[in-house]
This record gives structure tokens, sequence and C-alpha cells, in this order.
């Protein structure tokens, strides 16, 4: 070879082509995988185990209580309700006459915040509107009280005030 250089080889041209020095054809030909790849498929495992241990939080157990009270949701209120004497059946017709008698009271509310006392028992604070049909009502303070009864939130009904909602159930 004249002065000394070598000959050029095009095989190590193929190798050194993307210009940092990796061929990505001979890694996915020897079964390596991009580190891309991995930093994806951990972010992936990471979200699902976020969402499997996700907790339900004390605010959306509020907001449900209250829209299912607005609603008039028998099912969910007799679910969520906590009256430590009664049974079910109980309870469920005690909301049926609850809301039997306040089928035209309306009111409004926005959550303010909820608070936990530890892991079984909690408070909502929230503001409420009622009746909407007044043109003298303002907004008023108040307060659910949750207690943890096998593993779900349930509302304490008998600390709730009644001037707030008509006939709730005793």
């Amino acid at each position: 070879m004249p002065n000394g250089l070598s000959s050029f080889n095009s095989s190590s041209q193929r190798r050194t082509r993307s210009g940092v020095g990796f061929n990505f054809r001979f890694m996915r030909q020897s079964g390596r995988v991009s580190l891309l790849g991995v930093a994806g498929l951990a972010s992936v495992f990471l979200i699902a185990f976020m969402f499997l241990n996700a907790r339900e939080s004390l605010t959306t157990v509020g907001a449900r209580f209250l829209t299912a009270l607005g609603k008039h949701d028998i099912t969910t209120l007799t679910k969520m309700t906590y009256l430590d004497t009664q049974s079910p059946e109980q309870i469920k017709k005690q909301w049926e006459r609850c809301l039997e008698y306040s089928k035209y009271y309306r009111f409004d509310w926005s959550i303010v915040t909820g608070t936990e006392q530890g892991k079984e028992a909690g408070t909502v604070t929230f503001k409420v509107r009622a009746p909407l049909d007044d043109p003298n009502s303002y907004d008023q303070n108040r307060q659910l009280r949750f207690v943890k009864v096998g593993g779900e939130w349930k509302v304490v009904v008998r600390e709730i005030a009644r001037d707030f909602y008509p006939m709730m159930p005793r």
C-alpha cells in the first residue's frame, strides 16, 4: 500500500454509519434492547402500579354522597350511610321517606377540603347554598364526618344538621 494507508473497508463503514460509533442494525441482530425501550416499559409498569394502589380520596367520596343526595339516588345513599344500630333495609326506608318529603328541595354545593384523621375517620368541609329557590339563601360552611367501615368510607348521617337537608335519617 502506498504511503502506509490502509485500504478502505466497507464493512467498517457500515458499523460506524451513525457517526457515534453504534450500529443499530448490529444491536438488533444480537438481541440487545435500547435504553429508550427499557425506560418506556418501566414507565408503563410504574403507571400500572400507581393505578392499582390508588386510594379513593375523601373529597371524591364526599362529592359522590352529595351528588347522590342531589339526584335522590337511594341505592348510593343507603350504601354510603353509617347508622350503627340499623340494618341496610331500615336505612333504605328512612332515605325513601326523607327523599319523598324533600322531592322539591334543591341545593348547590362545592367541596372546600377533605381531611383524614387517621386511617379510620375523616371530615369533608363543603359550602352549600340551600334552598336554591330562596333569593335570601347564602353560602354556608358544613361538614360531613366519615368513618371507614369494611374498607369503605361511610357518612355519619346522625351528625348532619337537620337545617341542611330536611328529614335526614336518624
